[in-house]
C-alpha cells in the first residue's frame, strides 16, 4: 500500500503543479471560499469534486453491536478535450468494503468517452462503465434485494454505447446497448450472492430502451425493458444466465414513485440461497415513492427477492428521510426491516436504524 499512497501524492502534487501561480490567480480578498475554490478549480484543466459518507448503524437485533465508520471517500475526475473525455473514480476507505475486495481503494469507474456527433447526445464509452440495466438506482443509502445479488451499482469492463432521442416536444427515449468482457470485481454485492465473491462473469451483454413521455410541465411517465444475458464461470462449473426488465416511473410535481421488475432464468452464483443449491429462476423488485419539500425528502422503499427453486423469499422495508440543510451536506435516516422467508421458517436478517451524513464539494 505504500507505493499506491505514494503514487496518489505523486499525482496530486502535479495537479497543484498545473495550477496558475498566485500572481495569475484573481484577487481574492473579496471573494467568499467557496468562490474562492471556484476560482482553484476552473483553473485546473479538468473538472474535480468528490464527497463522503459517515455512517452510524444502530442494530435492533441481539448480539449485534453498534459502529460508526467512514463508509468510504471519493473524488470525481472528469476531462473534457473536443469530442472526447475522460471519467475517473478512485473511492477509499480505512477497510475493505467487502471481503473479495482486493484493497480498500478501489476504481468505480474509469472510462474514456466519445462523442462522434455534434448534434447526438450519444456517447461511446471504453473501460470500466456502470451496467444500464434497468432503473439505475432508487435513491437510497443503504441498499436493496437486487444490489444485494449484485444487478445494480455495478461497473464492469468493456464498451457502452449511451444516448437519448428526442421525439417531439414531450418525448424523449434513453438508450443504451452494452458488452463487457468480464465483470469490475467492485460491485456492492454481499459475499456469495453474485457470480465476482465466487467466480468471474464474462461476455455480459446489456441493452435498455426507456422512453419518457411529458405530460404537462410537472408530470412525466417513464416506462423501459432491459436484457441481459451472460456467462459466470464458477469454482466447479460454468453458467449462462438470462434476465429481463420492466420499469416505471411517474413524477408529479414533489412525488415520484417507481418500480422495477426482474426475472432471471440460470443461475449466477453457487450454494445461495441455500448451501448445496443454487436458483436458476428468481424475481426481483426494486420499488418507491418519495416526496420533497423544501430541504426535507421523504421516501419509503421495498425490494425482494424470490428465489423460486427453494422456496425462499427475502424481503426488505425501508421508510426514510433526508435533510439537505447545506448545498454541500446532508443528513439521511433508514430504518430498515429485513426478513427471510425459507419454506415458512422466517427470521430476520436486519433491522437497523442508518444514520448518515453526507458531504460533497
Amino acid at each position: 500500500m505504500r507505493t499506491v499512497h505514494t503514487a496518489a501524492a505523486a499525482g496530486f502534487l502535479s495537479v497543484l503543479a498545473l495550477a496558475p501561480s498566485a500572481q495569475e490567480v484573481p484577487a481574492t480578498k473579496e471573494l467568499s471560499d467557496e468562490q474562492v475554490w471556484k476560482v482553484l478549480r476552473e483553473s485546473l484543466p479538468f473538472d474535480i469534486g468528490g464527497g463522503f459518507l459517515l455512517w452510524r448503524y444502530h442494530p435492533f437485533l441481539d448480539n449485534v453491536d453498534d459502529k460508526t465508520e467512514i463508509y468510504y471517500a471519493n473524488l470525481v475526475i472528469d476531462g473534457h478535450y473536443d469530442d472526447f473525455g475522460i471519467h475517473f473514480e478512485p473511492r477509499f476507505r480505512d477497510t475493505k468494503l467487502r471481503a473479495f475486495f482486493e484493497s480498500n481503494f478501489w476504481v468505480q469507474e474509469l472510462y474514456m468517452s466519445w462523442k462522434p456527433w455534434d448534434d447526438s447526445e450519444g456517447v461511446l464509452k471504453v473501460g470500466k462503465v456502470y451496467s444500464q440495466f434497468g432503473r439505475f438506482w432508487d435513491g437510497v443509502f443503504y441498499g436493496n434485494i437486487p444490489y444485494f445479488d449484485g444487478l445494480k451499482l455495478d461497473p464492469d469492463l468493456g464498451l457502452s454505447w449511451e444516448s437519448k432521442l428526442h421525439l417531439g416536444d414531450s418525448t424523449t427515449v434513453d438508450y443504451s446497448a452494452q458488452f463487457f468482457d468480464q465483470d469490475g470485481e467492485t460491485n456492492g454485492s454481499l459475499q456469495d450472492r453474485d457470480t465476482l465473491s465466487i467466480g468471474r462473469e464474462r461476455d455480459v451483454w446489456v441493452g435498455r430502451v426507456a422512453p419518457t413521455f411529458a405530460v404537462s410541465d410537472t408530470t412525466s411517465v417513464t416506462v423501459g425493458t432491459s436484457a441481459m444475458h451472460g456467462e459466470a464461470d464458477l469454482a466447479t462449473t460454468n453458467s449462462n444466465f438470462t434476465r429481463v426488465n420492466g420499469e416505471a416511473a411517474v413524477t408529479a410535481g414533489a412525488v415520484t414513485v417507481f418500480g422495477d421488475f426482474t426475472h432471471q432464468n440460470g443461475n449466477h452464483v453457487v450454494d445461495f440461497p441455500v448451501v448445496g443449491s443454487s436458483s436458476g429462476d428468481i424475481d426481483y423488485l426494486m420499488s418507491g415513492a418519495s416526496y420533497t419539500a423544501g430541504d426535507w425528502t421523504l421516501r419509503a422503499n421495498y425490494s425482494f427477492g424470490d428465489y423460486n427453486d427453494d422456496d425462499v423469499k427475502e424481503e426488505l422495508w425501508m421508510p426514510g428521510v433526508v435533510w439537505q440543510f447545506h448545498p454541500h451536506l446532508s443528513l439521511w435516516l433508514e430504518y430498515v426491516y429485513w426478513t427471510r422467508d425459507d419454506v415458512g421458517d422466517s427470521e430476520i436478517i436486519d433491522r437497523s436504524l442508518n444514520i448518515v451524513l453526507y458531504g460533497t464539494f
